[in-house]
C-alpha cells in the first residue's frame, strides 16, 4: 500500500510539473503581458464575455492579471472570439520570499487587456469594467480565494468606459444612464442592488417625443434617455454599480423631451441647448412631484429632466 501511494503521489508531482510546463509555454508566446512568475500554487479566472470598444475581442489579444501592488500574477491571450481560456493567476512564491511575485491569499485581483490590432493597452477603472465575477470579495472584487480553485470574471474594455449608481427614493423614480444598456441583459437583471435584488416593480417607462406619448421599454436603453418607473421599497435604496462606455448626449426634438445629461450639466447650459423658449422641469422623487430649478442648479449624471425645444 506504501509503495502505491508513493506512486500517486510521484504521478501527482508529475502531472504538476507537466501542467506547469504547458502554462509557462503558453505564457512565453504572450506578446505584450510577459514575465509572469509562475509557482506551484495557483488559481484559474476565465471570461465567456470580453468585449474591447463594445466589440468582441479577437484572437491574439491578451488579458492579464495584477495584484494591486502592479505585480503581474497571470496572463493568457484569447484564442475564441469573444473569451479568453483558463488563466492561472499564481500566489506569491514562498520560494523568493525576498520578492513579491504573485498574490496572496484573499489579494484583490485587477484585469489589465491588450488590443493586439491597434498595440493598446487597457486598465483601471475608467477603462475596465467586470461585467459579471462569480466569486466576488466585499467590495464586488475578484480575489486570490484558493488554490485550485476556478471561477468566471467577465471584462469589457473601453477608453470611454464609466460607472454609476442610480440613488432612488420609494414610489416613482425619474432617472437616465449615460451610456447604451446591453442589448442581451434585462433590465431587471441589471437594475438590481448590493444584493441583486431587482430594484424596480412593473414596467419602465420611456417618452417617445415624436409620437408624443408613454411606451413601456422592451429592450435595451439608450444613453441619455430618460426614463420612469416604480420602487417598491420602503427606504432609499442604490442599484449596484452599472458599467458602460459613454455615450453621446440624446438629439432633442421639437416640443417636450424627456432626457438625461450625459456628464454633470449646470441648469443654464441645459436651457441654452433648447433654445430661448426652453423649459426645464425636475422630479422630486422624494416628494413625489414636479419642481422648477433654481438658477445654478447641476444637474447630475442618473438624473432625468422634461425640456421643451421649441415648436408645438
Amino acid at each position: 500500500m506504501g509503495r502505491l501511494q508513493g506512486h500517486a503521489c510521484r504521478a501527482l508531482f508529475v502531472v504538476a510539473l507537466s501542467l506547469c510546463a504547458v502554462l509557462a509555454g503558453a505564457e512565453r508566446t504572450l506578446q505584450h503581458f510577459a514575465g509572469v512568475h509562475p509557482s506551484f500554487e495557483m488559481l484559474f479566472v476565465y471570461g465567456t464575455h470580453l468585449q474591447i470598444e463594445g466589440l468582441d475581442a479577437s484572437p491574439g489579444d491578451e488579458v492579464a492579471v495584477f495584484a494591486g501592488d502592479g505585480v503581474l500574477c497571470g496572463a493568457t491571450h484569447v484564442t475564441t472570439a469573444g473569451s479568453y481560456p483558463f488563466l492561472a493567476v499564481y500566489r506569491d512564491d514562498a520560494m523568493t520570499p525576498l520578492v513579491k511575485d504573485g498574490a496572496r491569499a484573499g489579494e484583490p485581483l485587477y484585469f489589465r487587456v491588450w488590443d493586439a490590432s491597434l498595440d493598446r493597452e487597457y486598465g483601471g477603472t475608467t477603462q475596465i469594467a467586470l461585467t459579471f465575477v462569480e466569486k466576488p470579495n466585499a467590495q464586488g472584487q475578484p480575489y486570490w480565494t484558493s488554490g485550485n480553485d476556478a471561477y468566471r470574471v467577465d471584462v469589457s474594455a473601453a477608453q470611454g468606459m464609466t460607472t454609476i449608481s442610480l440613488a432612488l427614493s420609494p414610489g416613482w423614480n425619474l432617472v437616465s444612464l449615460p451610456f447604451d444598456t446591453p442589448a442581451d441583459q434585462a433590465l431587471s437583471e441589471l437594475l438590481v442592488d448590493a444584493a441583486g435584488t431587482c430594484v424596480f416593480a412593473g414596467n419602465i417607462w420611456r417618452w417617445n417625443a415624436q409620437a408624443r406619448h408613454y411606451a413601456a421599454v422592451r429592450g435595451a436603453l439608450e444613453g441619455g434617455e430618460g426614463i420612469w418607473f416604480y420602487s417598491p421599497r420602503a427606504a432609499p435604496v442604490a442599484t449596484r454599480p452599472l458599467f458602460g462606455i459613454l455615450s453621446s448626449p440624446a438629439v432633442l426634438r421639437p416640443g417636450w423631451n424627456l432626457t438625461g445629461p450625459i456628464t454633470d450639466t449646470p441648469i443654464a447650459d441645459l436651457e441654452a441647448q433648447t433654445g430661448p423658449s426652453a423649459s426645464v422641469w425636475l422630479w422630486d422623487a422624494t416628494r413625489q412631484r414636479y419642481r422648477s430649478p433654481p438658477p445654478g442648479t447641476v444637474v447630475t449624471r442618473g438624473m432625468a429632466h422634461w425640456s421643451h425645444g421649441g415648436g408645438d
